[in-house]
């Protein structure tokens, strides 16, 4: 088992989206275009109660679903699951995260995973289950910075105030 880092895990995390000013030089292609573009829209639509921008968001993200990307496939899957701008679909929210996890989307095969159980298909569940959880507690291991402890004094008895 060997360390893998947030952005071999996930390249397509939100939080290199939010945090970095993407330029175009940066963006690899059209679909990676169209999903940071939904992202986004979508993050603004939902700050600024902008229903038609929702729209837009998953217009874009529908483009980038359908040129194979699995971040935009990932992030369809969970809207479809919950009913986010789109009409809830378990059917559809399956598919996405199907197509996702294919591509290598870690939080689509998580998603799997617990559709399976849901399914009492424990064959599968715990298959793919056992494959994310070796891949995380082989990052999780060889992680470069220590992890962040914050002692907690536990009372376990009256205390005067001094």
């Amino acid at each position: 088992m060997e360390y893998r880092s947030v952005d071999e895990l996930d390249p397509g995390y939100w939080r290199k989206i939010l945090e970095e000013t993407l330029s175009r030089e940066n963006i690899s292609s059209t679909e990676e275009g169209l999903y940071i573009s939904g992202v986004n829209k979508m993050m603004f639509a939902v700050s600024e109660g902008e229903p038609e921008l929702m729209k837009e968001s998953i217009s874009d993200l529908h483009l980038a679903a359908d040129g194979g990307y699995a971040h935009a496939q990932s992030t369809l899957g969970f809207l479809y699951e919950i009913g986010s701008g789109v009409e809830q679909s378990d059917a559809k929210a399956f598919l996405y995260h199907h197509f996702a996890a294919e591509g290598g989307k870690f939080q689509s095969k998580m998603a799997l995973a617990y559709t399976y159980y849901r399914q009492q298909m424990y064959e599968k569940y715990v298959k793919l289950y056992a494959k994310l959880a070796s891949v995380a507690v082989a990052s999780f291991l060889s992680f470069n910075e220590s992890p962040l402890f914050e002692p907690v004094r536990i009372n376990d008895g009256f205390e005067e105030n001094k």
